[in-house]
């Protein structure tokens, strides 16, 4: 699910925006998901749910983490958040463009 966000990353990097994965995964095992498929951005591993929990995208039924979108600004405050629905690479791109640049 985050490999196909690779094609957005030289603009979102134009932006100032940094693409960062939260994932139910090991640490360790993101490393290697991560250099196995050259995945140009940070992983966040997430094992226990606790980081997922915090903006609603944890669901403990399945102890799965729903995918979700949130851009969050220098200050550490969420400016946006989708929650609970994948969206294509070129959507983000164009939330991201649009929060930063207003265009």
């Amino acid at each position: 699910a985050l490999a196909p966000l690779r094609e957005i990353q030289d603009e979102m990097r134009t932006l100032g925006v940094r693409i960062v994965g939260v994932c139910k995964e090991k640490a360790r095992t993101l490393q290697v998901f991560a250099a196995r498929d050259t995945l140009p951005f940070v992983l966040g591993a997430d094992f226990t749910g606790e980081i997922a929990s915090l903006y609603g995208l944890f669901d403990t039924g399945r102890s799965t983490i729903s995918p979700g979108l949130l851009m969050v600004d220098r200050d550490g405050f969420v400016r946006m958040a989708l929650l609970g629905q994948p969206l294509p690479p070129q959507h983000i791109a164009r939330l991201a463009r649009f929060a930063v640049t207003g265009l």
